[in-house]
């Protein structure tokens, strides 16, 4: 897979590649084909149906109207025209399924020639068919916000800031003037114990049943801080339900703690397993850091 190029020099890159496959074919020939793959793409921690091509993601253009996006069809000249929405709304509820080890990088479906223009902001790029649908490069979304490719994760993800929502929200303020600071916060109490403080939105559109955050501890030249088990992790599960809209929230009292005896200067909040009421569930990777907080915190 990719390693983080230049946006610029990717793009270039997988221009002159597709153009030298497809300048001499014609509409509907067959030019190559899909592989599966492990690499989950992702706009906003919402996972997107996502293609390999030659070693490239690609998404279906057309899906991008559930994620934000605008996405205009001119039948005279036969183009589709994508650009940011109005809405910052994000319709799709599409969680990747696990592709098996043994099906990894096996043919899935060909790629075909289009005669079909598709512009991002009114440049064109490169685009084929599969399956009837118009398919474009992951890369090509960059103008809108920052990819960024984990393999430890193995996922290829899209951040768009211009106020397009993410499925847990940021660390915020809970609708109540009693709670303060917001974010994601920790305190160390009188008996040398860890308190953690962290509240999100559910903007998944689903009713999470449970979610699970897992935290680690960083001592203050920055390396992993470890309590007296040797765990410079741990975890919290909450009992919903959380329906669409409503709070989820890690709060320890004045009298609890989850670690005792560990130099820390910063936490975070890696990632949050969510199980839905449907009987679905996910991981999502939120990467929050949280500072110390004077005080006591109130409720």
């Amino acid at each position: 897979m990719k390693k983080m190029v230049t946006a610029m020099l990717l793009a270039c890159i997988m221009m002159v590649s597709a153009f030298s496959v497809t300048s001499y074919a014609k509409t509907g020939d067959n030019i190559g084909y899909t592989q599966y793959t492990d690499i989950i793409a992702s706009i906003n921690d919402y996972n997107i149906q996502s293609y390999n091509i030659d070693g490239y993601t690609a998404v279906v253009a057309e899906d991008l109207a559930n994620y934000g996006f605008d996405v205009q069809w001119d039948e005279g000249t036969r183009s589709l025209y994508i650009t940011r929405g109005s809405t910052n709304a994000v319709a799709s509820g599409y969680i990747a399924s696990k592709i098996p080890q043994s099906q990894i990088g096996k043919v899935a479906q060909n790629v075909l020639a289009t005669d079909i223009k598709t512009y991002i902001n009114n440049n064109e790029v490169v685009s084929y068919n599969i399956n009837g649908k118009t398919i474009i490069y992951f890369d090509a979304l960059a103008v809108f916000g920052k990819i960024e490719y984990s393999d430890s994760t193995r996922r290829l993800d899209l951040d768009i800031s211009d106020g397009l929502n993410y499925k847990i929200s940021v660390p915020q303020a809970y609708s109540s003037a009693s709670i303060t600071p917001s974010g994601v916060y920790f305190k160390m109490n009188s008996a040398d114990g860890l308190q953690i403080r962290w509240f999100a939105t559910n903007n998944t559109g689903k009713t999470i049943n449970y979610y699970t955050t897992t935290y680690y501890m960083f001592n203050p030249v920055g390396d992993f801080a470890y309590d007296r088990y040797g765990d410079c992790s741990f975890k919290l599960k909450t009992v919903g339900p959380i329906a669409p809209g409503e709070k989820l929230l890690n709060y320890t009292s004045e009298y609890e703690a989850e670690v005792y005896d560990v130099p820390v200067r910063d936490v975070m909040l890696y990632t949050i397993f969510l199980e839905y009421s449907d009987g679905t569930s996910e991981t999502i990777y939120y990467s929050h850091i949280g500072s110390e907080e004077t005080g006591k915190f109130v409720l």
